[in-house]
C-alpha cells in the first residue's frame, strides 16, 4: 500500500489519523502521518488490518442505520 493509498484509504471514510490509530489498536497519529507521508514504511500486515476495519466499520454501519444486508433503507408500500 502507498502513502497515497493509505491516506485516500483514510479520507474515504472519514477517518482522522488519530481515530485510524486508536482502531487499529493504539498506534499514534504521528507515525500515521509517517506513514501517509512516506517517511516510515507501514508493517505488512497493514493492508490486513484494513480489511478487517472495513468489515468492523460496514457492520457498525448498519447496526447504527438498523439496515442489514440486503436492506435499502427504503420503506416500502407496508411501511408507514
Amino acid at each position: 500500500m502507498t502513502p497515497e493509498e493509505l491516506k485516500a484509504w483514510r479520507e474515504q471514510r472519514r477517518l482522522t489519523q488519530e481515530a485510524l490509530g486508536e482502531l487499529l489498536g493504539g498506534i499514534p497519529n504521528s507515525t500515521i502521518s509517517k506513514w501517509e507521508l512516506g517517511q516510515r514504511r507501514p508493517p505488512p500486515y497493514l493492508s490486513q488490518a484494513l480489511e478487517t476495519l472495513d468489515r468492523r466499520l460496514k457492520k457498525t454501519t448498519r447496526k447504527t442505520t438498523g439496515q442489514h444486508a440486503g436492506h435499502t433503507g427504503r420503506k416500502d408500500s407496508t411501511e408507514q
